[in-house]
């Protein structure tokens, strides 16, 4: 290569430098504050299986953490759940003061005040409710109360399918025997 054509190269190359040297750019912070986050207000989530509408996810604010570890959405201001039957049948609704959903576990925990309601006016009640999308089950080892018309149940550990049949408890108290519960509750 001739050595004028190299150093037209190099002087080119050298302004390059300097003038990219001489421009100031604002911090990526000052745009986007926390990478990775994607924030989405008044978010309404539907789950359809086979072109039915089975649940329905509403909350105040969802925050999707694109994550690659550990891809995750939180409603840090609360959600309601909505479970759905044939025709759009209302089954149960779920509300608590902050839920998560990790993507690479499968998994959903709902924390703060949760309430879960069946339409055959059951109630669960507890501080912390998870739900494991591989096994398909709902549980909590914290303190819960089920409510039903005619009796109440306390335990401190509760298990059930996602459609919150096959119920197990452990140290429970309560006047109704688990078994005519667990009928209710269908």
């Amino acid at each position: 290569m001739p050595k004028i054509k190299m150093f037209h190269i190099l002087v080119v190359g050298l302004i390059g430098l300097v003038a990219c040297q001489k421009q100031e750019t604002a911090p990526t912070d000052q745009f986007f504050p926390e990478l990775g986050v994607e924030k989405a207000e008044n978010v309404e989530i539907l789950y359809s299986d086979s072109a039915e509408i089975r649940v329905k996810v509403t909350g105040p604010t969802m925050l999707n953490h694109t994550d690659r570890r550990e891809p995750r959405q939180e409603f840090p201001d609360g959600l309601e759940v909505f479970f759905y039957g044939e025709n759009l049948e209302l089954t149960s609704t779920l509300k608590a003061n902050y839920g998560i959903r990790f993507d690479n576990q499968d998994q959903v925990i709902v924390r703060d005040s949760v309430v879960w309601e069946s339409a055959n006016d059951q109630r669960l009640e507890t501080e912390e409710l998870t739900w494991n999308e591989r096994t398909q089950k709902v549980y909590t080892n914290r303190f819960a109360a089920i409510i039903t018309p005619e009796d109440t149940i306390f335990t401190r550990y509760f298990e059930a399918d996602q459609n919150f049949k096959n119920i197990k408890f452990r140290s429970n108290s309560g006047s109704k025997g688990i078994q005519s519960l667990s009928k209710e509750l269908e």
